[in-house]
């Protein structure tokens, strides 16, 4: 179905470009504004990438046209380390860029030793130092797995769609809101506020992500299990999450960069050169294949067995948070008609809602740019009045200690279109306290005060309608 509420959608089977170069095709992934293109100019090879715009609001169509713009000024100064812009346009009917079809780094290095992985890291250092050298220094903001690629037998940074550009006149990411994914997000950047020295939060990302890929993949029913360590600082003292684990007695080694690179206090951390110098240092000291040590019997919590716990806390800390803002949602506006994605157990992301958009659209710009995400602890429910006119979202980022970053929005369609009324922000809410329950009561009623015309009770029907969006 053509997304008709988007007028820069990529739509398959279409054409793009001078003489209708590109043929956008079958979406790639779970995201229907990036799809797979064919060039169809003579004698054309390789496979290619179309991206538009995921939505055509005024900030995210200015975000993207700071991408493309950015992006071709990389591209055209020949940059190293960076996924290439192949071509692109931007006028008043087509927005859009068409890249390489590159391989996931992740699943390059899947079965590849310790010392690839470092290799590869080094080379992506050295990419982030070169980026806030240039006359018009960037920062990405976004490093994550899914945002790093094998091409031309390296590995390259993609997806600046929140960079920090030097030259932007745009605020991209207003005051407040979430920049990238939660588990490899530098614990000042969790909202924006101004000052962050971006290329510090920058490698704490890449340290995060390092650690990530370098963790050995476990398959299970057709499905690859990918871990990473909770958010916050990875300490020497965590033995559970030494690189001992992925390479030996010499990767422990590492141990120590990763926790400067992780560090609280961002002034701590070292520099993306010197986050590359190191792991080029370590080679050196340490030649030959590294490769994860024999299996032991696991002592004092060590090994990913503490991943794993990890993940049962967070699902079950999902679940108390969910019985809470159900009952809230309920003592609010009365009964509510819940749908069967409202359970920890329904994955939403990569999923269309009622009006066949993604699910996640329901949570609107002014809190970050929700995406299909599986790295993060998001859990948001959004309930639409039976007129389809008003729409409640209330949610959070679920942390594995057991607290929430609440998030409240009211929304109401005119024209058509939603639009944003209130959004609130509560960080670091204990799950299992009746303050937090009294705090999440305070903040639904205050979102739903927006409402243009009084919201009346009513608690003989079912007049609103709740689903999991993200």
């Amino acid at each position: 179905m053509r997304d008709k509420t988007n007028k820069y959608a990529i739509h398959e089977e279409a054409r793009y470009g001078t003489d209708h170069r590109w043929k956008a095709g079958r979406a790639y992934g779970s995201k229907k504004h990036v799809r797979v293109a064919t060039d169809c100019s003579p004698d054309a090879s390789g496979q290619y990438v179309i991206k538009g715009p995921q939505f055509d609001g005024y900030k995210s169509v200015k975000r993207f046209q700071d991408e493309v713009m950015g992006m071709k000024r990389l591209t055209d100064a020949g940059t190293a380390g960076v996924l290439p812009l192949t071509d692109s346009s931007m006028t008043e009917t087509e927005l859009w860029y068409v890249m390489p079809k590159a391989k996931p780094l992740a699943e390059h290095l899947k079965n590849a030793s310790f010392d690839e992985v470092v290799h590869a890291f080094a080379t992506l250092a050295d990419t982030l130092s070169g980026l806030t050298a240039i006359p018009s220094p960037v920062s990405h903001r976004d490093i994550k797995p899914d945002n790093l690629f094998w091409h031309q037998e390296g590995p390259v940074l993609a997806d600046f769609g929140i960079a920090a550009w030097a030259d932007s006149e745009w605020d991209l990411t207003a005051d407040g809101n979430k920049i990238g994914p939660m588990y490899f997000l530098a614990p000042e950047a969790r909202y924006v506020v101004h000052g962050i020295d971006w290329t510090k939060a920058d490698v704490y990302s890449l340290a995060m992500t390092f650690w990530s890929i370098a963790a050995p993949r476990q398959e299970s029913n057709g499905k690859t299990t990918v871990h990473v360590p909770p958010p916050g600082p990875v300490l020497r003292s965590q033995q559970q999450f030494s690189m001992y684990w992925f390479g030996g007695e010499d990767a422990a080694a590492l141990d120590l960069l990763i926790e400067r690179a992780t560090a609280f206090n961002a002034d701590d951390r070292p520099t993306a050169a010197e986050f590359g110098d190191e792991l080029r240092a370590w080679l050196a000291l340490y030649p030959g294949r590294h490769t994860p040590p024999a299996p032991v019997a696991e002592k004092n919590g060590r090994g990913l067995e503490y991943l794993r716990r990890v993940l049962e806390q967070l699902d079950t800390y999902q679940r108390d948070f969910l019985g809470v803002i159900r009952s809230e949602c309920e003592v609010a506006v009365g009964p509510v008609k819940w749908d069967e994605t409202v359970s920890v157990d329904f994955e939403p992301r990569g999923k269309s809602g009622f009006d066949d958009q993604p699910r996640s659209a329901a949570i609107m710009d002014e809190h970050g740019r929700y995406e299909d995400d599986e790295w993060d602890g998001s859990f948001v429910l959004a309930l639409r009045h039976r007129d389809d006119l008003k729409r409640l979202v209330v949610g959070g980022l679920v942390d594995h200690t057991g607290t929430v970053d609440l998030v409240t929005e009211y929304q109401e369609r005119v024209d058509g279109r939603w639009q944003l009324l209130v959004a609130g922000t509560d960080a670091a809410l204990p799950i299992n306290r009746l303050t937090t329950r009294k705090d999440i009561r305070e903040a639904i009623a205050a979102a739903l005060e927006a409402a243009t015309t009084p919201l009346t009770r009513n608690d003989d029907e079912r007049g609103w309608i709740g689903e999991r969006v993200l």
